[in-house]
Formats: structure tokens, C-alpha cells, sequence
């Protein structure tokens, strides 16, 4: 038996997906229970003029029990189940496709990224004032994007050589980003599973900059700008519904 230890679940998803699915949410189970008991009863006959007396015996009575079981679990694992059958290989996965990997994994939240920023200078120990003065540059860029983009986390997954990358909701995250970074560190969690929407391969592009270009073309370049701060070149990008751990455990 396998159960499922979840990161990070997208139920707004999963409860849409379950009501496509099954035409309809499921609010409750009523789960009916019965157990037969026996009683010992006496019935008086009379027969005349053969026999007179009691006849005894046993009659049986049914019980039963209603109670109202929650169906959240139910719902979570019916409705991934039906989604991980029908996921693709991420190396043949069109836009829109259903992926599901494993791999190691790694979160880092905005906040995370900032400090980074602050103090990435004491560790880089830039070695001139040429160099100074590029860090410099380039932190004032990065603080302005980490300050004016709102993704909230971020997720590394790596299997293999290869790097999937995505963003996380906060309110979807079963364990708090921070503690996950603090008790997992630089070497990440291994065998998680990432069940999402593949969106797209991503290589790092340079930022042209092109004084004729019309406002789409600038906001093309800025939006590629954020996605080479974000994820690291040739990474998948997905989008998470469910990521958890699988444990297999016996019963008897």
C-alpha cells in the first residue's frame, strides 16, 4: 500500500478536476453500518387438545449505524490517480500536457532570494573595482525585480542532468518554505514526486535592449528577463498541481 505525503496540493484544481470528472463535488460520505444481535424470546402456544405450554427460540434483530465520513481524501486521491494515468513523458510533453517526475527537491522563496542578493557580494569577493562596480549594477537590477515580481516560491526539481523549475501559492504549501530550506539545506529532498502542466523548455535568453522596439517587444524582453532570474537555463518549466513523497508501508 502506498501512501501520500503531501508538499504542496493545488485543491482548487483538483476539487474543478473531480467535479469534471465525476459530474459533480462530493460534500460527504454517508457510510452505513449494521450488526445483527440475537434475542431470546418466548412465545406462548397452545394446541388443544395436543399440547400446552412456552416455545422458545431466538429472534434476530438488525442494527444499524449511519455516520457522515469526511471525503477530502478521497477526492485528492481519485482525481490524481485518473491524472497520473494519463501524464506524458516530460521529453515528449506538449504545452497543456500532463507530466508527472521525480527527482530532488529544492524550494526557495522570494525573501530567500533577496537575502541572497544582500550578502551574495561577501561570498562572490569580487577581486577589482570593475568588478565592484558590475556587482553593484547587478544587484540593483535583481533587488528591482525581486521588489515588483510577486511570485511568492519557487521549486527546483532535478532528475538526472535535467532541471524543472515552477512556481509555488502559498496557501497550497503543506510545509512552510523557510523550515523546508532550513532542515533540507544546499543537498534538497530526494525521491519527490511533481505532477503538473508542462509549459515550456527554457533556455537563457539575453536581454537586448532595441530603442525602435514597440512596447510588446520591450515586454517580451522583460518578461524573458524574469524567467532568467527565476530558473536556471535549459529547465523545464511546469506548473504544480501535487507534490509529495510516496510511502509504502505493509498492513495486515
Amino acid at each position: 500500500m502506498v501512501l501520500y505525503d503531501f508538499l504542496y496540493l493545488d485543491r482548487d484544481r483538483v476539487d474543478s478536476f473531480y467535479a469534471q470528472l465525476f459530474e459533480g463535488y462530493l460534500k460527504q460520505i454517508e457510510k452505513e453500518t449494521s450488526a445483527d444481535q440475537k434475542e431470546a424470546e418466548k412465545v406462548a402456544v397452545g394446541i388443544k387438545p395436543f399440547m400446552n405450554g412456552e416455545l422458545s427460540g431466538y429472534k434476530t434483530i438488525k442494527e444499524s449505524k449511519k455516520e457522515t465520513v469526511d471525503p477530502e481524501q478521497i477526492v485528492i486521491i481519485d482525481t490524481l490517480s485518473i491524472l497520473s494515468k494519463n501524464s506524458y513523458n516530460i521529453n515528449k510533453a506538449k504545452q497543456g500536457d500532463i507530466v508527472k517526475v521525480s527527482g530532488n527537491l529544492h524550494i526557495a522563496t522570494n525573501n530567500m532570494l533577496k537575502m541572497f542578493v544582500d550578502v551574495g557580494e561577501i561570498f562572490n569577493e569580487p577581486r577589482s573595482t570593475k568588478e565592484k562596480k558590475e556587482l553593484k549594477k547587478i544587484k540593483q537590477l535583481l533587488t528591482s525585480f525581486l521588489n515588483h515580481v510577486t511570485i511568492e516560491s519557487i521549486m527546483l526539481l532535478k532528475t538526472g542532468s535535467r532541471s524543472i523549475v515552477g512556481s509555488l501559492k502559498k496557501e497550497f504549501l503543506r510545509e512552510d518554505p523557510e523550515t523546508f530550506q532550513l532542515k533540507y539545506g544546499a543537498s534538497g529532498m530526494d525521491n519527490v514526486t511533481v505532477l503538473g502542466f508542462y509549459e515550456s523548455d527554457h533556455d537563457e535568453t539575453a536581454m537586448n535592449y532595441h530603442p525602435s522596439d514597440d512596447f510588446i517587444s520591450s515586454s517580451k524582453q522583460f518578461a524573458e528577463g524574469i524567467k532568467n532570474l527565476f530558473f536556471p537555463p535549459h529547465s523545464s518549466v511546469i506548473t504544480p498541481i501535487a507534490i509529495y513523497k510516496e510511502i509504502e508501508i505493509v498492513t495486515e
